[in-house]
């Protein structure tokens, strides 16, 4: 419906629009764990669901350019499949929701052309600034933020890889 809703329509098993495919251009990682088998899983069921893949095989190097430093708006890319690193495990994630789906998280193209409903991106917002006064009320926040941004999604977490980091007294 919502292809449609844009005047494509599906031909032989593949969307068309202005006669031309449409097409998905899809940064996928070669240099991270499994990214390469994962991206090519999503490709092969976007191109079942009748859309032509444009499958940008990239190293960190070549990727992050395009991804974090290009307008989104051009269309260069419509999809990456990346890694995000942490340190360690946290106690409190809430400012997660104001970090990854709103503008507060990177000064980078792609975070400032963000575009979240204001009820959102308050909520978010107040998770960040941690704005809550009791366990109480930040769970409803976050069960907010998760009805909010289960909706309207900018990043989807797919496989998370905890792990450690190795480290010898005396070695700074």
């Amino acid at each position: 419906e919502r292809m449609e809703a844009t005047g494509a329509e599906m031909q032989d098993g593949k969307w068309v629009k202005d006669g031309e495919p449409v097409v998905i251009h899809f940064i996928i990682r070669t240099d991270l764990w499994k990214n390469k088998e994962i991206g090519d899983m999503f490709s092969d069921a976007l191109e079942e669901a009748g859309f032509t893949v444009d499958r940008m095989y990239k190293t960190r190097d070549e990727a992050s350019p395009i991804v974090f430093g290009s307008d989104p708006t051009e269309g260069v890319w419509n999809l990456y499949i990346g890694g995000w690193g942490a340190e360690g495990l946290a106690r409190d994630e809430s400012w997660v929701w104001g970090f990854f789906y709103t503008n507060l998280g990177l000064g980078v193209p792609l975070w400032q052309a963000y575009d979240v409903p204001e009820e959102a991106f308050d909520v978010a917002q107040k998770l960040w600034n941690g704005e809550f006064e009791t366990i109480d009320e930040r769970t409803e926040l976050m069960k907010e933020a998760t009805e909010f941004y289960t909706a309207w999604n900018t990043h989807m977490f797919v496989v998370e890889l905890p792990g450690f980091q190795p480290y010898r007294s005396g070695i700074e």
